[in-house]
């Protein structure tokens, strides 16, 4: 699939950020990250300890990374319901939360909420200049019973009560893309090589108490700037009680938690990888790399218990990455499917924090992929599909699909990727 199919524009403001509390702790960490930024191969990544390698050799690459064989369970379809009121046209984000699932529609700039059945509930919050409103929502969090949005400009989050109409706003000003939230009055904001009076750092930590910076993670050179000029789609996946971490053009996945972060896994290409000395401004850098095609990190990565589920970017193309944390196999291909719907593509995905796989088609899609698909599908799944492909017509909402992923398993099993 092509990248401007899915990408649009990214176009980022930059604002002042005026308060910083640097964190005492962890100077030995930040004496090393600078270490893992963007990096080759040294002896510096392979002695620091529990930071793993990735080696991906980008010319033997598989047709098709088949998800089925990674599977602990069958697969559930919802077809999200379609009313005026609840259409859904670009969606940015999904998350599935207390038996509810959140959808993020761009376009219609709006929350909506299903249930479990895809059944519409509600729309958060309201679009406007007003208290308890927003003019551009960017992304979501949750925290306890209430869901904390931010604002793409507007420098507030606006924490809002899933149960009531109850809401309060937090004002911050640091510029940033993502926010993850691991414990209840803090979350850290994921900046990305965003110039700041606090420094050169891409990761802060926020009390929503105090509404201030209270720690800054993960320093970079002054010569990476130039990759602040593309963003990503999704920075974290959290699973249980830590997340994973990346950022543009950038070899190091990080592992984030409560009160640390540090990186885990170093990637790295067996050929075409992106220089270190290029010189090439913010606006052209993304161009300058896939016109050469040099290759540098990951564009989106997913993680449960035991997986990491992703793609990077190669000739224009994305191609699927499956990592298998326990016996630090992989695989590598041009398209990721499900064998049992007979060969579905999945493109849009994530991860749950409890390890299931969602992924979500649109219908269109799914009525015309069904007509070759059908033989191919499992006897488990046809029927269902059938059902399915019944009730749906081009203007009906999408489909969401959700399976959990295969845990660790004792090593006596010998189960391998």
């Amino acid at each position: 699939m092509e990248i401007s199919d899915i990408f649009t524009d990214r176009i980022k403001s930059i604002f002042l950020i005026n308060h910083l509390n640097t964190m005492k702790h962890y100077y030995t960490l930040f004496f090393l990250l600078p270490l893992f930024l963007s990096c080759g191969p040294s002896t510096s990544l392979q002695s620091y300890e529990g930071i793993k390698e990735i080696v991906i050799n980008p010319e033997e690459v598989d047709s098709i990374l088949d998800l089925s064989e990674v599977l602990d369970d069958s697969i559930e379809i919802i077809p999200l319901e379609t009313y005026d009121e609840c259409l859904i046209a670009d969606v940015k984000r999904v998350e599935f939360y207390k038996d509810k699932i959140y959808v993020l529609d761009e376009t219609n700039n709006g929350i909506l909420v299903f249930d479990s059945r895809g059944k519409y509930q509600k729309r958060i919050g309201k679009q406007g200049n007003g208290p308890g409103e927003y003019a551009k929502l960017w992304n979501f969090t949750f925290k306890g019973d209430s869901i904390l949005v931010k604002e793409m400009g507007g420098q507030k989050y606006i924490i809002y009560d899933l149960n009531s109409d109850f809401y309060r706003e937090v004002p911050y000003d640091v510029w940033h893309f993502e926010v993850l939230l691991l414990e209840n009055d803090t979350i850290y904001q994921i900046s990305n090589y965003e110039e700041s009076k606090h420094g050169n750092y891409n990761l802060f930590k926020f009390d929503l108490r105090t509404s201030e910076v209270i720690a800054s993670y993960i320093p970079y050179e002054e010569k990476h700037k130039n990759k602040s000029g593309y963003g990503l789609g999704r920075y974290t996946s959290r699973f249980g009680d830590a997340a994973t971490l990346i950022y543009p053009f950038n070899d190091t996945i990080y592992t984030v938690k409560k009160d640390t972060v540090y990186p885990s896994y170093v990637l790295h290409f067996t050929s075409r990888s992106l220089p270190e000395d290029v010189d090439v401004n913010r606006e052209d850098f993304s161009r300058y790399i896939r016109r050469n095609k040099f290759l540098k990190g990951f564009e989106y990565l997913q993680t449960t218990e035991r997986f990491m589920l992703g793609y990077y970017v190669d000739y224009n193309l994305f191609k699927y990455f499956l990592y298998d944390k326990q016996t630090s196999e992989y695989k590598v291909g041009s398209m990721a499917q499900l064998s049992q719907l007979g060969g579905l593509n999945i493109h849009y995905f994530y991860t749950t924090t409890t390890g299931d796989l969602v992924f979500l088609q649109q219908a269109e899609w799914l009525i015309s992929y069904w007509k070759w698909a059908r033989e191919k599908c499992s006897d488990m799944y046809r029927e269902k599909m059938d059902n399915l492909i019944a009730s749906l017509n081009e203007d009906s909402n999408p489909v969401l699909f959700k399976v959990h992923m295969k845990a660790f398993y004792e090593a006596e099993g010998n189960e391998d990727l």
